[in-house]
């Protein structure tokens, strides 16, 4: 489903053979009409063809610039927007005109914080009486691999704190900071910082290097091509916590039960300040929870059969703290009342319209929160089966002495889905930001 161009050697030439090829265009458009004009007027259009050829200079000079920056810092990519801030803008002269050249991000106006963030390049030229701005954005594409955090089955960007708690995995339990454990820890454990407590049955890494987190836009691609479920149908009545539940519910690419279905199982939830309890539903899709009540996290919890629609798309991508409740017993029909293999979503290949049926309580997936991940303890003392990666952008902690297992798998890491993928420099031209004014 990802899309893969060039490295970026190759596609920046492709990039800025597009746009000199606009610049090109228009110049000899401009020089037809200098053709049919009386000699004052030709005199200014004179300055302005004149203006188009500096500014072709321009972006050349600025591309070369930026090109060599990024290859400059190839062992630490994330610096070498500082390096181009930090570059003579200009003026340069050429012929008988000039040009500065600026970049900016358009997104947020800080070009250090998030080298996923697309660079706006804006071209100043000048030749006799006219001026020439021209500006375009460029985009990161995405990198042959995930992000280093995929390569975790559970992967905290802040402190890793297990008291009481019972983890296993066969994948690598790893943290940007301490890894703290008053738990049974049946895997492998690295941690930036220190390794403390015990007991770790399996290896352990203290001081490893830093593992990539998301950046600030790694849900945009799913904001812009989701469909929002109300929060109004989904609000619990009674409650006193001003929650929503989605439960007892089929959702899919081609059934919801809300409205039109989403035909790539993306579905976005507004909490327009409450909070969400995901339960007792089967799931293909990829939820997305936005404005929750920063103080109440999101809760997956009861009993759930879930996976993305897509194998390397998200499961769950929560704006805030995300945690984990799930109880033992299967997603049962009967005690739900609810037919949750009905025809539209084959389970296993086979539909049917009764209510008798058990389904595995398993959730499986890319789960990621740009806040704090909890697991805590269900009412029934049983054990969670999570199957695929689990990313916190804060801490993971857990409550209740809680059981949980986690199956890594790497489809996630090998083929990253939108926003999860490294970044190799901004080498592709965003279609329709190519802008040009002439004063």
């Amino acid at each position: 489903m990802t899309r893969r161009p060039p490295r970026h050697r190759v596609g920046s030439t492709y990039v800025l053979v597009l746009l000199v090829s606009a610049m090109v265009v228009t110049i000899g458009l401009s020089s037809m009409t200098v053709a049919r004009l009386g000699h004052e007027e030709t005199v200014g259009m004179g300055d302005v063809i004149a203006a188009h050829s500096v500014a072709i200079a321009g972006i050349e000079h600025a591309h070369h610039e930026i090109m060599l920056a990024i290859d400059s810092v190839s062992s630490s990519p994330t610096d070498w927007r500082t390096v181009v801030t930090d570059l003579p803008h200009g003026p340069f002269t050429v012929g008988g005109g000039s040009f500065t050249w600026v970049i900016s991000d358009p997104t947020d106006d800080d070009l250090t914080d998030d080298t996923r963030d697309p660079v706006a390049v804006t071209v100043t030229a000048q030749s006799g009486t006219s001026t020439e701005i021209v500006r375009f954005t460029l985009a990161p594409g995405p990198g042959a691999a995930g992000l280093s955090c995929l390569q975790s089955a559970l992967h905290a960007g802040g402190q890793v704190n297990f008291d009481g708690a019972f983890l296993s995995s066969d994948g690598v339990l790893s943290t940007n900071a301490d890894f703290v454990a008053n738990a049974d820890i049946y895997a492998s454990v690295e941690a930036s910082g220190t390794v403390t407590g015990s007991t770790y049955h399996q290896p352990t890494l203290a001081g490893a290097a830093s593992r990539d987190l998301p950046g600030t836009s790694a849900l945009e691609y799913y904001l812009a091509h989701g469909t929002y479920l109300p929060m109004s149908a989904m609000e619990h009545v009674g409650s006193t916590d001003q929650h929503s539940d989605l439960q007892d519910l089929v959702l899919t690419p081609t059934l919801n039960p809300f409205g039109p279905p989403n035909p790539e199982g993306i579905y976005i939830v507004d909490c327009e300040g409450r909070h969400l309890k995901i339960k007792n539903s089967r799931i293909i899709g990829t939820i997305i929870v936005i404005n929750a009540d920063p103080a109440k996290p999101t809760k997956i919890e009861k009993s759930l059969t879930w996976q993305p629609a897509f194998p390397n798309y998200p499961a769950l991508l929560v704006e805030g703290d995300l945690i984990f409740k799930l109880e033992d017993p299967p997603l049962n029909e009967a005690a739900r009342f609810t037919n949750f293999n009905p025809v539209g979503a084959p389970f296993q290949g086979f539909t049917n319209a009764t209510q008798t049926d058990d389904f595995p309580n398993v959730i499986k997936g890319l789960f990621y929160a740009t806040g704090h991940v909890q697991f805590q303890e269900d009412n029934t003392n049983g054990e969670q089966y999570i199957e695929g990666v689990i990313v916190a952008g804060g801490n993971v902690t857990c409550t209740d002495n809680p059981e949980a297992h986690i199956r890594y798998e790497d489809t996630w890491a090998l083929d990253p889905p939108p926003g999860f993928a490294e970044p190799t420099g901004p080498h592709a031209l965003v279609p329709g930001s190519f802008v040009r004014i002439v004063n």
